[in-house]
């Protein structure tokens, strides 16, 4: 599957500020520096505006976007990446707008120390490294021997979705409902025409797990 990538440093306050500020000083770079809705954006979040930066594409080969920057503490992340005009970015114009900032844009302000302190995601992740190994085996059986058009309407599809929910609840692993569709489109393979089925699988799977967490007496 493919992820949105994130980006962080991780540094010490007054080092993270002053990076900021010299990008925030490149006005002729492929991305340029917006203070009112930095400043404005900084305000809403009830941050000092010296750690937020809001910075605009400049590259005809990106999209119309804003890149989202916000210093936490001892922390510099990219919260967002949005697009300027009406639309979505998608997933792989996100990735390549945000590995272009880091590396056309704010690795050339980082020595080497710095640059050790940057942490960025990778854009593929399957659900097996969120999932035990018990829950992904079970999850996988589901969905290879289910009938995809009724995955939970037959005996034997439904005991082997109960299966995958317990084992799951058990694990008190917090899956992300997306990330289950998104498995079962794109991992999967499962046709377009069946996306209101993974809908409703999406919503059985939260009510039921809710359901669980309910009678063990537990917040959810």
């Amino acid at each position: 599957m493919k992820k949105f990538k994130t980006l962080t440093i991780r540094a010490p306050h007054r080092e993270l500020v002053a990076l900021l500020d010299t990008l925030k000083k490149q006005d002729k770079s492929i991305f340029t520096y917006k203070r009112t809705k930095s400043n404005e954006y900084a305000r809403n979040i009830f941050h000092e505006e010296n750690t937020v930066g809001c910075f605009s594409t400049n590259r005809k080969t990106l999209s119309k976007a804003s890149v989202w920057v916000v210093i936490t503490n001892e922390e510099l992340t990219i919260t967002n990446i949005t697009p300027n005009e009406i639309g979505s970015l998608g997933v792989v114009m996100y990735n390549t707008i945000l590995q272009t900032f880091y590396e056309d844009f704010l690795a050339k302000f980082l020595d080497e120390d710095m640059r050790n302190k940057v942490f960025i995601t990778g854009e593929e992740s399957s659900l097996s490294d969120v999932l035990s190994e018990e829950t992904f085996k079970a999850l996988q059986k589901w969905e290879r021997c289910c009938d995809h058009t009724s995955p939970i309407t037959y005996n034997l599809d439904r005991l082997m979705w109960f299966e995958f929910i317990i084992l799951l609840h058990k694990d008190d692993t917090k899956l992300d409902m997306d990330d289950f569709e998104q498995w079962l489109q794109e991992d999967c393979k499962w046709s377009s025409v069946l996306n209101d089925i993974i809908t409703d699988l999406r919503n059985n799977l939260e009510y039921s797990l809710d359901l669980l967490t309910h009678y063990d007496g537990r917040k959810y």
